[in-house]
């Protein structure tokens, strides 16, 4: 029997995504003069739904919002991956390697683009505000809250409001937005399997509202493990959240400590071939057992462990109804190593040991009519990112074999030791005011960005044996090169009209520059590799370095009617000082330097309806044009005709369709989801078709006095349909190219006991 028929033994598993996600409006205003927000716009008959994705009128900006039923419907069976809960929303494009969201992807690039645009060095989103991983190669992040443990996401898009978390925001503004200890005594028990062998058990305890500081504490836990649905290996995930909160008077303050322990075999990248070829390649995997030839590829070679912890607090004082000052703080630690094959019997690993912490403050008031609003934020991270410690092994039949480098070999022993002699730091000071003028309200702001590059020392390699980083340093005869991080100032203007032309119909214009960020990867790329008498051209290449930046407007339209809403946004983003590989003539090398220009122009549009009290219909559809302004010269003789083309792995077009009925505790629903034609590289070498996905759910929900059990049954890609869901690839690619497919059809189920 196939390992995935014997997995499906747990569960006779019919239909996928029921209840359809619920996004809610924020309270209040990004500044605290709610007397200074529009007019409340009613729905003059019948009874409104919550949709899938509404447009925020809380929030400045075009931000979308996600609670926790609309994280049930995006998010991924293995519970956490704040990518998959925004996966549904317009502009956004984003894809696992599974079907169960379990896989973390080595590298900087994760896997979502933001209306044609991704972050390059890591993980893209912030937790309660506070940048725990941005620029990091691991896990960071994405793995370490379970959704039992978030009350809801946002995304915001086109130009930021100055307030929005988050240090790089030209791929958008991603925030999970922590579920605080509730007030009630209760808790959430969930099992559910799956195909592959999948299982995860979760677990959440509320202590509720306890003594005269209302003192809460919370306890999340969960484990999950599947086999992969390609090839031998598995993946296995255990986290668990602590968090307490308490009110004193005028102060409120919360904390948490969270970890995530996760260990798992990579997929395998296909070639452009056999991407091209899935009848035959589908299920192509790593080898289950050694082969000469291809030691490199055998699956127990291909693999990743990493512990991640992070600790958080949080204070908001008020002294009074309108000025309220807020504090927060975080520490974040990941430590670890990946292993995959790089090269005919050589296998890399990749050490990771990344650390980070930060703090912000904000204070909020009202002067007359108009709310005021100050903030300043500060986030240190300790590289990788870029890497730090990576060496090399020999494969073989009964295991990876250490070569003892005598040289600076790239195919053998340390290829990569460099030291952190300053960390990356990067702070935020911004100012924002609002005032309402009858049925138009003015925001505008300016935030200050600083950033200090790291400062970095490669050592040589030549004889260091098979040692920790911190040893292999002591060990080496020497510094290489060494590098010192400048620091570059930004000022990122922003401002937004909103007006209610009727109590319907509401209107918003936005414009502003967001930031994005430097081409890190010229240190591992070049500069590491550069000899002792070379200092003066590594520090000069360093030098380069600056961060890209774009010039956003966003135009847009809410139409609220009975039962439902239409949402239509159209923007524009001209894009500077991109990264990109660039041949530089005056030092004859090609290296990644911010200097290209592009631009982003599109349409977007989310909506909901709901034609009968127990049938409710959404979508979101977008067109995105992403592409450079010019040519790009890559080498001494060789120019990239890229003008005009649109950037790898973008579409032009996606779409969504879902439906939900729901009746007497029954409820039945499905997401139909299309993603247009894309290219794998920025020459349009090879093109990829559009695919269409169905997924579909069904279930039960009991009320047996004060707990409620819910039974659900899913089938995701119900129509079973091949096709790439990862390329993993660069705006402007300068090596080699990796095809992911999509998971085929896979069927669980869940049951859920709420108490």
């Amino acid at each position: 029997m196939s390992r995935r028929r014997s997995a499906s033994q747990a569960v006779p598993l019919i239909l996928a995504l029921s209840t359809a996600p619920h996004v809610q409006a924020a309270d209040g205003d990004s500044t605290p003069a709610a007397s200074a927000a529009l007019p409340t716009i009613e729905v003059p008959a019948g009874t409104q739904p919550k949709p899938p994705a509404r447009l925020a009128t809380g929030r400045p900006g075009t931000v979308y919002e996600v609670d926790e039923d609309g994280m049930a419907l995006y998010g991924s069976a293995g519970g956490t991956q704040p990518y998959s809960m925004v996966s549904g929303l317009p502009g956004v494009k984003a894809a696992s390697l599974d079907p169960y969201g379990m896989t973390s992807r080595i590298g900087g690039n994760k896997g979502m683009r933001v209306r044609g645009v991704a972050a390059w060095h890591g993980a893209n989103g912030t937790v309660d505000g506070l940048t725990l991983s941005n620029v990091n190669p691991g896990p960071g992040y994405l793995h370490l809250f379970d959704e039992e443990a978030l009350g809801g996401v946002s995304l915001a898009q086109g130009p930021i409001a100055p307030d929005r978390p988050g240090i790089f925001n030209s791929a958008g503004s991603l925030d999970s937005e922590i579920l605080w200890p509730k007030a009630q005594l209760g808790g959430q028990i969930s099992a559910s399997g799956g195909e592959y062998n999948f299982h995860r058990y979760a677990l959440r305890a509320d202590t509720g509202s306890m003594g005269e500081h209302d003192t809460r504490l919370a306890f999340v836990g969960s484990t999950a493990e599947s086999d992969l649905w390609r090839g031998p290996g598995k993946s296995k995930r255990d986290n668990m959240l602590l968090a307490m909160s308490q009110q004193i008077g005028a102060l409120d303050w919360r904390v948490l400590g969270v970890q995530s322990r996760l260990n798992q075999n990579n997929y395998r990248a296909l070639t452009a071939a056999q991407a091209k070829d899935l009848k035959h390649y589908n299920n192509l995997g790593y080898d289950a057992t050694p082969t000469s030839g291809s030691y490199q590829n055998y699956y127990d070679y291909n693999r990743q462990a990493f512990t991640d912890y992070a600790f958080i607090a949080e204070a908001d004082y008020h002294f009074s109804a309108d000025t309220v000052l807020g504090v927060k703080a975080f520490q974040f630690n990941e430590s670890g190593s990946s292993f995959d094959g790089t090269a005919t019997n050589r296998v890399r690993q990749w050490l990771i040991d990344h650390d980070s912490r930060g703090l912000s403050a904000d204070l909020s008031t009202k002067l007359g009519e108009v709310g005021l609003k100050t903030g300043y934020a500060l986030t240190s991270l300790e590289p990788p990112g870029p890497p730090t410690a990576q060496r090399m092994y020999t494969a073989t039949a009964s295991g990876l074999v250490w070569a003892n480098a005598t040289s600076s070999s790239t195919n053998q022993g340390w290829t990569t030791l460099s030291e952190v002699t300053h960390r990356h730091d990067i702070q935020t000071l911004y100012g924002m005011a609002d005032r309402q003028w009858g049925q138009l309200k003015v925001t505008a702001g300016v935030r200050y960005f600083i950033e200090r590059f790291p400062s970095l020392t490669e050592y040589q390699k030549a004889g260091v044996g098979e040692l920790s980083t911190d040893d292999a340093i002591d060990a080496s005869s020497g510094v290489r090169v060494s590098v010192e991080g400048q620091t570059v100032r930004k000022w990122l203007p922003w401002m937004e009209l909103r007006y209610a032309f009727t109590q319907e119909v509401e209107g918003r214009v936005a414009v502003g520059r967001n930031v994005g960020t430097p081409s890190f990867d010229l240190w591992n790329s070049n500069i590491k590799s550069l000899a002792s008498s070379q200092q003066a051209r590594a520090q000069a290449l360093w030098n380069t370095l600056k961060p890209e930046t774009d010039d956003a407007i966003d135009l847009g339209l809410t139409f609220n009617f009975p039962n439902g809403y239409l949402a239509p946004t159209l923007y524009y983003a001209a894009i500077h000082d991109k990264s990109v590989t660039v041949y530089d003539e005056t030092l004859g090398l090609s290296y990644g330097q911010n200097i290209a220009d592009g631009h982003l122009a599109g349409a977007e549009l989310a909506w909901s309806w709901s034609p009968l009290n127990t049938v409710s219909l959404f979508g979101a559809a977008s067109y995105s044009q992403a592409v450079f302004d010019d040519d790009l010269r890559t080498a001494a003789s060789t120019t990239l005709a890229v003008k005009g083309k649109q950037f790898p792995d973008t579409p032009r077009w996606m779409a969504n369709v879902g439906a939900q009925w729901q009746s007497q505790g029954w409820q039945a629903g499905g997401v139909l989801r299309y993603l247009g034609g894309r290219y794998d590289d920025s020459v349009h070498t090879n093109h990829f078709g559009g695919y269409t996905l169905l997924d579909l759910k069904a279930g039960h929900q009991w009320q047996l006095g004060r707990t409620t059990v819910k039974a659900e049954v899913s089938v995701l890609n119900a129509l079973d349909k091949r096709y790439i869901a990862v390329i993993d690839v660069g705006d402007v690619q300068s090596g080699t190219i990796g095809y992911y497919p999509g998971a085929p059809r896979t069927a669980l189920a869940t049951l859920t006991i709420q108490y």
